[in-house]
């Protein structure tokens, strides 16, 4: 991998910011180790309904699980039958409040809004929101500025009481600027969780007997990924295809070799050596792609 590879990789392909748009769904079975942060959550959500709006707010870094957290509460049953809208917008970094307004009105009604004007928007939303209880995730939310949030959140107000609003950050300081008074902090995965993750990820048959060496390295690889869920995810996905004892410890060995530090971007060890598996063809496809901004139609 030449010089200009690296640099593109760093800077644009595994940014945690240049992340896809994210979606409400995910199968329950598919996620690991999360059930009692699932069961606080929903507590928390449909507790006391009372108050006109409150915010929720999951923070922790990145790779963590909060966005799969966050799938998981909104499928739950207890939540669907508490809100009687619910409404899964991903964020990123542009919180631009016309396209916000935008997202939720086509979400809550089915119908494109690409209305710009403020006034137009906050016609519509008060409209879709009606004295509904509703459920809004703000998924994946960098934003600092109050006054953003104060302009989004003054066009949310006409929902029924005991309406909810629950976001994921990576970002304490956003929390506090959302009026959040404690947000809940996602944890690691146990080594339970991380193993049965792994064992998911590499596709593991059930009641097949493992060979006890790949056992023993497998066990040290997910040591590596100290509970990272993402991190576990990708070192599974590179081991699904490799059966060899030699390939296991090779990719062991290049955990330790690859330690990433002080990378503008904070890329993970375990992401940069799933780009380090890929054949050379692909490296190639996957640095030329990169070179495009995110978002791109090219």
């Amino acid at each position: 991998m030449n010089e200009f590879n690296l640099r593109v990789v760093q800077n644009n392909s595994i940014s945690w910011r240049n992340r896809p748009q994210t979606h409400s769904f995910v199968r329950e079975s598919r996620a690991i180790g999360r059930d009692e942060d699932k069961d606080k959550l929903v507590q928390m959500l449909i507790r006391d309904t009372s108050y006109e709006i409150a915010v929720v707010s999951i923070v922790s870094m990145g790779g963590m699980g909060k966005t799969t957290l966050a799938q998981l509460v909104y499928g739950d049953e207890r939540i669907k039958k508490q809100f009687k809208l619910r409404i899964w917008v991903c964020v990123s970094d542009d919180f631009d409040v016309p396209k916000l307004a935008g997202k939720i009105i086509h979400t809550a009604s089915g119908e494109n809004c690409d209305h710009t004007n403020i006034e137009v928007l906050q016609q519509r939303l008060r409209k879709e929101l009606g004295q509904k209880r509703y459920l809004l995730v703000l998924d994946d939310v960098w934003n600092e500025d109050f006054q953003k949030w104060d302009a989004l959140r003054n066009m949310l107000l006409d929902g029924g009481e005991g309406s909810r609003i629950l976001v994921t950050t990576r970002n304490e300081k956003c929390s506090r600027v959302m009026g959040v008074q404690k947000p809940y902090f996602l944890s690691r995965l146990s080594e339970e969780s991380s193993w049965n993750l792994f064992e998911q990820k590499a596709n593991f048959a059930v009641g097949v007997p493992k060979p006890p060496k790949l056992l023993e390295i497998g066990q040290e690889i997910v040591k590596k990924c100290q509970g990272l869920p993402l991190a576990i995810e990708v070192m599974g996905c590179i081991m699904h295809c490799k059966s060899e004892e030699s390939e296991w410890q090779a990719v062991l060995e290049n955990i330790e070799t690859w330690k990433l530090q002080n990378t503008q971007n904070e890329i993970i060890r375990e992401l940069w050596l799933s780009y380090v598996d890929l054949p050379t063809h692909l490296k190639k496809c996957f640095a030329f792609c990169s070179i495009f901004p995110k978002g791109s139609q090219s």
